[in-house]
């Protein structure tokens, strides 16, 4: 394997995107991996959850931190409207994107091609 430098660093993939299905919204979102800088936010907000502190904004905030254009860029560059426009959305339907999110969460590769599934 060569050696890599700067450029190929960033022009490396390493974020796929993954597509799902939402019948409740009328179509599909696109999740994709956290990048290291949003695992950040991630533990943070997790471990909240965990000791039983707001559940449901860990939730929303892992989801919003994972949903995507199809392109992959953000769809939600600010993560606090992302927040606030999921906490008004089925629980139901956050909880099954917050599943499937977990599930991408450490895998590298897509479950379904972006534009696909």
């Amino acid at each position: 394997m060569d050696p890599l430098d700067l450029s190929g660093i960033r022009a490396a993939n390493d974020l796929p995107v993954t597509a799902m299905d939402i019948p409740e919204w009328g179509g599909k979102i696109f999740l994709r991996p956290m990048s290291n800088g949003q695992a950040d936010l991630f533990s943070k907000v997790a471990s909240e959850g965990a000791a039983g502190e707001n559940p449901g904004h860990a939730m929303a905030v892992t989801v919003a931190l994972m949903m995507c254009k199809e392109s992959g860029k953000p769809m939600f560059p600010n993560v606090d409207e992302g927040v606030k426009l999921l906490g008004e959305k089925s629980s139901q339907v956050v909880q099954r994107i917050f599943s499937k999110a977990m599930e991408i969460a450490g895998n590298t590769e897509p479950t379904a091609e972006a534009g696909k599934g």
